[in-house]
């Protein structure tokens, strides 16, 4: 008895952890699927490079990157990826529908550099372009 009570427990805790699974699934290459959704989302920026000028070191830059999906399906960003721990994009998860705008907000923590410096951030998402590269630069005295 105490045998089944231990099984039946164990595959109740298995059956619980696949509940973290990311909503999205991945195609033959690795990359995230966009669905049947009949449709295709796209993504356009306004900008995808902004350059603050002479800054002074140890300032907290922030910069909020604006988008719209110009798609007929919704749009998610799966992931947005910094080249430096310095730099944190800070986006919305939740599907952004055909026509509206979305914000990624940007972090670029300067202490520590000096010079011209770029800081890059990767999105992936499921838009026809897939891996989209956006930049902040700053000269920082």
């Amino acid at each position: 008895m105490r045998t089944l009570i231990l099984v039946v427990l164990t595959l109740l805790g298995l059956q619980s952890c696949g509940g973290n699974r990311p909503d999205f699934s991945l195609d033959e290459a690795g990359r995230p699927a966009s669905g049947d959704q009949g449709g295709k989302a796209k993504i356009e920026f306004r900008n995808t490079r902004h350059d603050f000028g002479r800054v002074s070191q140890g300032e907290q830059l922030v910069y909020t990157f604006v988008y719209r999906n110009t798609g007929d399906a919704p749009l998610l960003i799966y992931s947005a990826r910094a080249d430096c721990g310095c730099t944190v994009p800070e986006y919305d998860t939740s599907p952004l529908g055909p026509g509206k705008r979305g914000n990624l907000k940007v972090v670029f923590n300067t202490q520590g550099f000096r010079g011209l410096q770029t800081k890059t951030i990767h999105l992936q998402t499921n838009a026809d372009d897939g891996v989209i590269t956006l930049a902040v630069r700053a000269m920082i005295e």
